[in-house]
């Protein structure tokens, strides 16, 4: 797993979230359901979890110092491009509420989201 500070530069300079190894990317549509979903995803050491590359894996120690937060407007409208995401699962059909939760506050676009007016937010000066 890679942190978010990673990636920061290249989506301020190319202005875009690119998709994973998937044909679509995620975003929150506030901080705050953000928050939720690290809180219930990376935040969780030792939880299992499904990569982008199909295994199951664990999340490790969360350090807020590797993390942060891109905020910014899609530069798209098209309503044909956004979905409701939903989450990987680590094997267990039984869904919590937690995880339906989560499906509700990620959302999905279809392709590289182009983004407008761009921010970096560092975990510890958001909370």
């Amino acid at each position: 797993m890679t942190s978010g500070r990673e990636n920061a530069s290249q989506i301020i300079n190319d202005g875009q979230i690119k998709k994973l190894k998937d044909s679509h990317c995620w975003f929150c549509e506030t901080i705050e359901d953000a928050f939720e979903i690290m809180r219930n995803t990376i935040m969780k050491e030792g939880t299992k979890y499904v990569g982008t590359d199909g295994l199951i894996k664990t999340y490790g120690k969360f350090v807020p110092d590797e993390w942060l937060i891109i905020k910014g407007t899609p530069k798209y409208s098209d309503p044909m491009n956004y979905f409701i995401w939903h989450n990987e699962t680590d094997g267990n059909i039984r869904a919590s509420a937690q995880a339906i939760r989560n499906e509700t506050i990620k959302i999905g676009y279809k392709g590289n989201l182009g983004l407008k007016n761009i921010e970096v937010l560092e975990l510890s000066n958001v909370k």
